[in-house]
């Protein structure tokens, strides 16, 4: 069965709770010939929105050779680099920058995807624009680790939806013979994935259009057994998919 590229988008958001982001593009008036055009559109329209409210910033460490002393001064390398003599010490210190993981990995999938030949050729020209308007960071290779490693708190939540759609890239980008082809047919097709990912959009659309008259929620219901013994462990779990409860 195919499923229109547009409602892709609004179950990401409902299963990922990102209804904030539903209307960040206008998904229906767009004609999106494939998942990789999609993609392009969300971090394109949602990066210029990251840019309105300001790109996120970390503090990093540098170590540099200075004649004004900032931070620690590191004495064995001054010394073993004679910086004293040349009235130089080589210090440590921290400086905020946008040069960040979560900004790197944002920044290499848009290049990741401007390399696409059959993306379409005016949501590649929006694509490119966002992209060199984004600050300098460093160029990195996107690997399953980074996604790990990413720490977001409540100031900089907004990324996630983002990085999930990165995250998406990366684990269904499947390289073809001509250069930069790509294709996500594994991530619509792969049975499993998609049922989880269709599950957790019917639970949050029920949490959100239903309530208060409805909580929703998904229960590990627990067996009824006559007396516990160390066999219960062999028993399936058995966890709903959803229950709708009308709280009357």
């Amino acid at each position: 069965m195919s499923i229109p590229i547009q409602n892709i988008y609004y179950l990401l958001c409902y299963a990922w709770d990102a209804l904030e982001q539903k209307e960040l593009i206008a998904v229906g008036a767009t004609d999106f010939k494939d998942l990789s055009d999609l993609f392009a559109k969300v971090l394109s329209a949602g990066t210029a929105h990251l840019f309105k409210r300001g790109i996120d910033q970390g503090y990093c460490r540098y170590e540099e050779a200075t004649r004004s002393i900032k931070g620690k001064v590191l004495i064995g390398p001054s010394l073993q680099r004679l910086r004293l003599q040349q009235s130089q010490a080589v210090c440590a210190f921290d400086d905020r920058t946008p040069n960040v993981l979560h900004n790197q990995v944002l920044r290499a999938t848009m290049a990741r995807l401007l390399q696409v030949e059959s993306l379409d050729a005016e949501i590649r020209k929006e694509l490119d624009l966002v992209f060199r308007r984004f600050p300098p960071v460093d160029d990195i290779i996107v690997k399953t680790p980074h996604f790990k490693q990413i720490r977001l708190t409540r100031n900089n939540r907004y990324y996630r939806f983002l990085l999930d759609i990165c995250r998406i890239i990366h684990d269904h980008w499947i390289a073809t013979e001509g250069k930069g082809s790509m294709t996500f047919t594994d991530f619509v097709r792969n049975e499993d994935r998609m049922r989880r990912l269709f599950q957790a959009f019917v639970l949050n659309f029920f949490k959100r259009e239903t309530s208060p008259q409805y909580d929703a929620f998904a229960e590990d219901i627990t067996w009824q057994v006559a007396q516990s013994s160390a066999d219960d462990h062999y028993l399936p779990k058995m966890t709903t998919d959803v229950c709708l409860v009308h709280r009357e």
